[in-house]
């Protein structure tokens, strides 16, 4: 697929609103960001979908050929996403704290999570800071931050 489905939201916002600055309101992005995507967008496939007057943008007649096209397909997009989303459980989670931490701060915090994601599972370690580090290099615990600084760990992003 040669575009996002954020270019796709981007050109559907610009559609309804005819405007730049509306649209990156309505999605909550700034107007360069907005403009940019919508730019890629149509750089890529080498066409204009909007006829620029002003500060308006008008649908031109490629565009209004494909926004129905464009709306279907964010509403199967939206309606996957909510699939996903219904399907999803949190855990299991794998988490450690050192002693002071995980008695006085990590129980209410897991207990928090637990009431807002009452399928989690939560496995929780306390333990001092050496075992803490080893847990974690060993991918028995999820790293987090902590404020321990240790110069022979490492978390290397894949």
């Amino acid at each position: 697929m040669r575009f996002t489905l954020r270019q796709l939201e981007v050109f559907l916002a610009v559609a309804r609103s005819e405007s730049v600055s509306r649209a990156a309101r309505e999605l909550g992005m700034s107007q360069s960001s907005v403009s940019g995507a919508l730019a890629d967008l149509e750089q890529q496939f080498g066409v204009q979908l909007f006829d620029r007057i002003g500060k308006r943008l008008r649908l031109n007649a490629l565009g209004r050929s494909l926004r129905p096209r464009g709306e279907a397909l964010e509403e199967q997009a939206l309606e996957l996403e909510t699939a996903l989303s219904a399907r999803s459980s949190v855990g299991p989670l794998r988490i450690g704290a050192t002693l002071t931490i995980g008695n006085y701060v990590a129980m209410p915090l897991v207990a928090a999570f637990l009431k807002d994601h009452p399928g989690a599972r939560i496995e929780l370690s306390i333990a001092n800071t050496a075992e803490i580090t080893r847990k974690v290099q060993n991918f028995e615990i999820e790293p987090s931050n902590t404020a321990m600084h240790r110069a022979d760990l490492w978390i290397k992003k894949g």
